[in-house]
């Protein structure tokens, strides 16, 4: 087991977006207030930090040199919880995270308009951010499975060329169902009027005519796009959890991470992330339209892993 990498506390936003989307209740006003606190908080801790990184950039370089780096990426209820919960626990000497930063949920949208805020989000504040938070702490390897940079996974190659990249895939039938089962892009959303796709995307003009289900497959498809065509290491969560071998391969290997064969057949198996109460059926059970849907978005996408 590992020797206790340390856990990210949730953030004031985080904790609050928690008691809310499991309330039944709807606030009028709530949106604005979390989407401005969230804003706010992101943009004044950009600025601080943006503006000491020269200062720190030869500190950084040397620290990155002692250190074994990696970031995962997928769409949120992908498994990146389940992957970075797991290895933190069973990886020695190591800090793996999952959302290590709440901020980059607001420069996510952003992300998604600019590949240049991308790539300044990432050299002149991300790259600190991580130095600074954890720097007095003592470690081998540092790593984030972090859905909220996966519009910044190409912004990485250039800033951290030899952090080692990866992209994790699940079934869009169980993603949508899960992710229909909760807030995003519901009214209890905050980030629901700020992700939206680029006006070169080809779903831009459509997209204040789109049901939620439509969105949300335009979410899956268009976001497993980016990262597939950045990252070119691909890892199916449904495979991890059932073979072994392919876990060896795909993370362990590809990560130079150690753990114990034992360690893996004890806890793979254990789920710390499920959807408490699911709202929106199975595969089986969605309507024709929704299906239609699903096949025009998500199909040609799905395609490249095998789904």
């Amino acid at each position: 087991m590992s020797d206790g990498g340390p856990e990210v506390k949730k953030r004031f936003y985080t904790r609050l977006m928690d008691v809310y989307r499991h309330n039944d209740i709807y606030i009028p006003g709530f949106n604005f207030v979390a989407r401005s606190m969230l804003k706010a908080k992101a943009e004044n801790a950009y600025s601080r930090i943006a503006s000491q990184s020269d200062k720190l950039n030869p500190e950084i370089q040397s620290w990155l040199n002692t250190k074994n780096l990696f970031f995962g990426y997928g769409v949120f209820r992908s498994g990146t919880t389940f992957l970075a919960d797991f290895l933190n626990r069973n990886v020695k000497k190591a800090v793996i995270q999952h959302e290590a930063n709440v901020n980059d949920y607001w420069f996510y949208a952003k992300a998604i308009q600019s590949d240049q805020y991308a790539l300044n989000y990432i050299q002149n504040y991300r790259l600190s951010e991580i130095y600074l938070r954890t720097k007095s702490l003592e470690f081998d390897t540092y790593g984030e499975i972090n859905p909220f940079l996966r519009r910044h996974c190409a912004a990485m190659k250039p800033v951290l060329p030899t952090a080692k990249q990866f992209h994790i895939v699940r079934d869009p039938k169980n993603v949508l169902r899960s992710l229909m089962s909760r807030e995003l892009f519901d009214r209890k959303d905050p980030m629901g009027n700020v992700i939206k796709p680029h006006p070169q995307d080809p779903f831009h003009e459509q997209w204040p005519r789109m049901t939620r289900f439509e969105k949300l497959c335009w979410l899956w498809a268009a976001d497993n796009q980016f990262i597939r065509e950045n990252v070119p290491h691909c890892m199916k969560f449904e495979e991890l959890r059932k073979d072994f071998g392919y876990f060896d391969e795909k993370v362990l290997s590809y990560l130079k991470l150690e753990m114990n064969v034992d360690d893996w057949h004890s806890e793979i198996g254990k789920v710390f992330n499920s959807t408490p109460k699911y709202t929106f059926p199975k595969y089986a059970e969605w309507s024709t339209e929704n299906k239609n849907h699903f096949e025009r978005i998500c199909a040609e996408e799905m395609s490249h892993y095998g789904y």
